[in-house]
């Protein structure tokens, strides 16, 4: 039988594929890393949590012990075994100052983690943990080696990255699902710009698209190139202000700008019917959201706090990632601040740099960008907004949030949580530290023919269920 091989059309290129490494914490590299270095459990369509390398799991009824035992015939890429030890190793890593993983904060209070037996590993934590699940299906994963190449135990493994060109991987004919994948190879192409990315899908030349424009969709489809699923999701395009420097550490002019954003406007434009309304952190019919009072376009207001704040005019440092449209959105928006009087010096980055390394570690005031679905407001609250979370470079800064993140990540009754997530949600609104512009839907593309593809609300491709016809 001649091999399969799908390409898969990525926005960008990833910094690193180092599992759990400081650069390797995005969306970019999660897309591979979950097929080539799965984790114990994984969120299926529903966003439900179902078994990966851990075929079940029990917890204490306090949630401060949870076991996993293993998929007993699970094996790596060089044809070790998935062993309690090594899984256990991988978390201890998270800890290890040389990595500089992100991760840590996730798992913060985790003082345990062993191999109970060679099948199964038990974390112990100071403090209960109820929310360890979902942690452990969103961007922590297992790995044998991490220093020369990923070597995982996933449905593929990486034999090749030609960067700024492609990347290869072949199928893991050692994994522990039966009779996935059912490609042979696949070839993953980038491509951040809408025209290159439209070339590509008007050629033939790829069969999954990660994230099809949405002003694109319809025609694509009328013209018999693309299928294409969508599903809601917690992705948002935002405007983030660093609240840690002037003018943007005055509250005023960041509801002066947000005051200044005609959010439908730029909404219809860019998505259509394919992004939802969104004042929040989350949206109200999330799992989780919260009713918060509406953000409204009101430019008149917008200018009077503008001269209340005592912001004098100078031009702000702004900047944004080049990934269609979010620098076309972001041009649009600094036109509607200039007609309020808040002036702004857009710089447009590819990706990588822009992430992380612009949007994290460079001095800017306003930042124009998406921010990716979190699979529960503990991560969203922890890396986003609580003092010192791994992706707040704004400044924000607030003992009371910080006190409620606290005391919800150790809340076992989900309703007593839900009124504590609530609560934050609020304060964060009133305090203004971004401006929510809208909730994108994930929209997948697939060429015609290929079946096993589906949207994931959190942005993840699912290789091991594709299939070429033939």
């Amino acid at each position: 039988m001649a091999p399969k091989q799908i390409v898969l059309l990525a926005n960008h290129e990833m910094a690193s594929l180092e599992p759990n490494g400081a650069l390797s914490d995005s969306s970019s590299a999660t897309l591979l890393l979950k097929t080539i270095c799965p984790g114990l459990v994984r969120f299926d369509h529903k966003m439900a949590i179902q078994p990966a390398l851990a075929a079940s799991w029990t917890a204490s009824e306090d949630r401060r012990r949870w076991r996993f035992a293993l998929q007993q015939n699970a094996r790596f890429h060089n044809g070790r075994a998935v062993t309690a030890e090594i899984v256990a190793w991988n978390y201890r890593r998270l800890f290890d100052g040389r990595v500089g993983s992100v991760l840590a904060k996730d798992y913060a209070g985790l003082e345990r983690v062993a191999a109970v037996s060679a099948g199964e590993v038990e974390f112990t934590f100071d403090k209960p943990f109820p929310w360890l699940l979902q942690h452990l299906g969103w961007r922590t994963h297992v790995a044998d080696d991490t220093l020369d190449q990923p070597v995982g135990a996933g449905a593929f493994r990486l034999v090749e990255w030609a960067r700024g060109s492609h990347l290869l991987l072949e199928r893991h004919d050692g994994y522990w699902d039966p009779g996935k994948p059912h490609c042979t190879r696949v070839k993953v192409v980038f491509a951040p710009d809408a025209a290159a990315r439209l070339a590509l899908i008007e050629r033939g030349a790829v069969d999954i698209v990660e994230n099809v424009p949405a002003p694109m969709a319809a025609d694509l489809r009328k013209r018999g190139l693309l299928e294409t699923g969508t599903v809601a999701s917690g992705r948002k395009s935002v405007v983030v202000f660093n609240c840690a420097a002037v003018p943007f550490s005055v509250p005023a002019l960041r509801h002066a700008a947000a005051l200044a954003i005609d959010r439908a406007a730029l909404r219809a434009e860019f998505y259509g019917d394919k992004a939802r309304p969104l004042d929040g952190v989350l949206a109200a019919t999330d799992a989780w959201g919260v009713e918060v009072d509406p953000i409204k376009f009101d430019p008149e207001a917008a200018r009077r706090l503008v001269a209340k704040s005592g912001y004098d005019g100078a031009p702000l440092r702004g900047v944004t990632s080049s990934v269609y449209p979010t620098a076309r959105v972001a041009a649009r928006i600094v036109e509607m601040l200039r007609a309020v009087g808040i002036a702004v010096d857009l710089a447009a980055y590819d990706d990588p740099p822009w992430w992380p390394f612009m949007y994290l570690r460079s001095f800017w005031q306003i930042a124009f960008h998406n921010m990716g679905p979190r699979p529960h407001p503990d991560l969203l609250l922890g890396r986003d907004f609580v003092g010192g979370g791994a992706f707040n470079p704004t400044g924000y800064a607030s003992p009371e949030l910080d006190a409620l993140w606290a005391q919800a990540r150790q809340t076992v009754d989900p309703a007593a949580a839900e009124k504590l997530y609530a609560q934050a949600q609020r304060q964060i609104r009133a305090d203004m530290p971004f401006v929510p512009l809208y909730a994108t839907d994930m929209m997948v593309g697939w060429r015609p023919g290929v079946t096993g593809v589906r949207p994931h609300p959190m942005a993840f491709v699912d290789l091991d269920d594709a299939d070429l016809p033939g």
